[in-house]
């Protein structure tokens, strides 16, 4: 999932007041830094991305089985793919991060098919 018009649109059904801005804005950069090459750039914004969406990434990767190599002496290959993966996931972060209980659960639902059944 990596459409905010979808999140924007559930949160506001669902929350009278939430603020995605600094997730679109980290997205923008992952995505400037994967563009770029750049490693260390790359491995900065890896960082930052765990960082913010720590408990979000744990959360989901056990529903998803996929993990993500949280080191910072990760190899270069780690650190691209989990940019990549993190970059394309933070909407559902921001979903997890957001909504609570049921709702979460529900919209989960909808992206990952063996979600809680």
């Amino acid at each position: 999932m990596n459409n905010f018009d979808f999140v924007e649109d559930v949160l506001k059904k669902a929350k009278s007041s939430y603020d995605i801005s600094e997730d679109k804005q980290l997205q923008q950069e992952n995505i400037a830094a994967l563009q770029s090459g750049d490693l260390a750039w790359i491995d900065k914004q890896r960082q930052i991305s765990i960082n913010k969406y720590k408990e979000q990434i744990n959360f989901l990767s056990k529903v998803t089985n996929v993990g993500i190599f949280q080191k910072t002496d990760a190899m270069p290959e780690n650190v691209l793919g989990n940019l990549d993966y993190i970059t394309r996931m933070i909407p559902t972060y921001v979903i997890c991060r957001e909504l609570q209980g049921e709702a979460r659960d529900h919209v989960l639902k909808m992206f990952f098919t063996q979600f809680l059944s």
